[in-house]
């Protein structure tokens, strides 16, 4: 068994960017950018503290159930890395798990993300928004260029609500107690699944950004520009003018 996190996975074949630790504070139109070769990024401000547009500003959705995403799961893990992976999130709750198990064999952990909601922008609204936009200030068209190193942020996920099971050597689900070791607003809950399989939860009373989705801007002449793809967080092919993010890595939000 390796540490394979099939759940990263599927972030990054849906292109989606994952925060290195889950926060509140992001939001779609969101003006991100990068030095030339980095993975950390400083957020700028909003897409309309950089321009003034005679376009209406693009409207961001509500919180919509992400169909393909909400419900799934990082597959067994080591168990390292699932507790790991867990006290991620939670730092986002400001709490730390103590997990009591029942048996000392345990030996694997699934994280699963059952509520996972988006929260978007259409891009092309953002392009026309953008195409007949200025600058409020001259001296941000450095932020523009070269191309590839600033971004508008999309979409969203979030989420309030991660589980954990874990397993012994022989795959049979172990009995776990959680307590919160920080103040925080949030509880542990301990249920089973429909197999009958133990599953340790804890439930933010906020959701918080694990991972977005974002679009190239950059300034072509004298016009600022959109470009009609998504940020990836991995691509094989070279040709194709991605943010390059390994697959076993994500992306620090200064």
């Amino acid at each position: 068994m390796g540490d394979k996190d099939s759940f990263q996975e599927l972030l990054f074949s849906e292109k989606y960017v994952i925060l290195k630790i889950p926060r509140e504070g992001i939001s779609p139109l969101m003006i991100i950018g990068r030095e030339e070769q980095g993975d950390e990024f400083e957020l700028f401000g909003t897409i309309e503290d950089m321009f003034t547009s005679e376009q209406a500003l693009p409207k961001i959705g509500e919180d919509n159930v992400a169909v393909n995403i909400s419900g799934k799961n990082t597959g067994r893990v080591s168990l390292s890395l699932g507790l790991k992976l867990m006290n991620t999130f939670l730092e986002a709750f400001q709490a730390k798990m103590g997990i009591n198990v029942s048996s000392e064999k345990a030996d694997t952990a699934e994280i699963i993300f059952s509520d996972v909601y988006s929260s978007m922008v259409m891009p092309l609204q953002v392009r026309h928004y953008v195409t007949n936009a200025s600058l409020r200030y001259e001296e941000d068209r450095k932020l523009l260029d070269p191309k590839g190193k600033t971004f508008v942020i999309t979409e969203v996920l979030k989420t309030a609500l991660v589980k954990i099971k874990i397993y012994d050597r022989d795959g049979k689900s172990v009995g776990m107690e959680g307590e919160i070791g920080t103040p925080a607003s949030g509880h542990f809950s301990a249920e089973k699944d429909n197999v009958k399989e133990k599953i340790l939860s804890y439930e933010g009373d906020k959701k918080v950004i694990f991972a977005f989705r974002a679009i190239p801007i950059w300034y072509d002449g004298n016009r600022p520009v959109v470009g009609c793809f998504t940020i990836r967080g991995h691509d094989e092919d070279p040709k194709v003018e991605y943010l390059s993010v390994p697959p076993d890595s994500s992306i620090t939000i200064i």
